[in-house]
């Protein structure tokens, strides 16, 4: 059983093919919905920082770096307000 949110990422046809080959059943619930979703707080926390950290001029290290730090960021902030 695969559990997936409407989002536009889980609706291409190429993912039903590999589901159905296997033999999987899928579970849909509305895109976005973070009180079934434990990783949309996450996904939201680390889009914002990332928004405002990494620049059009900022090297594939640069933002590595950053992408970094923001995900241990996040964590830390999921954890310790959870």
């Amino acid at each position: 059983m695969i559990m997936e949110d409407n989002a536009s990422a889980h609706v291409h046809h190429y993912h039903d093919i590999s589901r159905e080959r296997l033999r999987f059943s899928k579970i849909i619930w509305p895109a976005n919905m973070s009180d079934l979703n434990l990783m949309e707080p996450i996904w939201t926390q680390l889009k914002n920082q990332l928004h405002e950290q990494i620049g059009p001029c900022m090297t594939a290290r640069q933002i590595r770096i950053t992408l970094e730090q923001v995900i241990f960021l996040s964590i830390n902030y999921l954890v310790n307000n959870s």
